[in-house]
């Protein structure tokens, strides 16, 4: 028996074989904003949490490009190492990431990826030396 299926969600799961099924959703992620601006963003478990959202939010509408995995490794890995007075380290990560996602922002992501450049803002704005002192 014939089964109706909505263009989009055909062409997602389309999008989904083609680039793989390791790196990639087809679930829209989760987004809760009082999850996100209730995390203290000095601390290096609620970075990371920030980060693995972000990964959440492109593998889900972003499948035909893989730069953001290197950046969001990048950026990773400067939060890992911040210590006192590297905060323009972590700016210099942060940066190219958000104009990779303000690239890949269209009307239908625009809600999602809005709340990227919104973690980033707070990752940014938050003094980042902590992070290494709060293991």
């Amino acid at each position: 028996m014939g089964q109706v299926v909505s263009l989009e969600e055909f062409r997602e799961k389309k999008w989904a074989m083609e680039a793989g099924p390791f790196f990639y959703s087809l679930d829209r992620p989760h987004i809760n904003d009082g999850e996100i601006l209730a995390r203290d963003y000095s601390e290096l478990d609620n970075i990371i949490f920030g980060i693995l959202k972000i990964r959440q939010i492109l593998s889900y509408y972003v499948h035909t490009n893989d730069e953001w995995q290197y950046l969001i490794l990048c950026l990773l890995n400067t939060a890992y190492d911040l210590d006192e007075g590297q905060d323009e380290l972590l700016y210099e990560a942060i940066l190219p990431l958000k104009e990779y996602i303000l690239d890949e922002m269209n009307s239908r992501s625009k809600r999602d990826m809005t709340s990227a450049l919104l973690i980033l803002d707070l990752i940014e704005k938050t003094p980042a030396y902590k992070t290494k002192h709060h293991w």
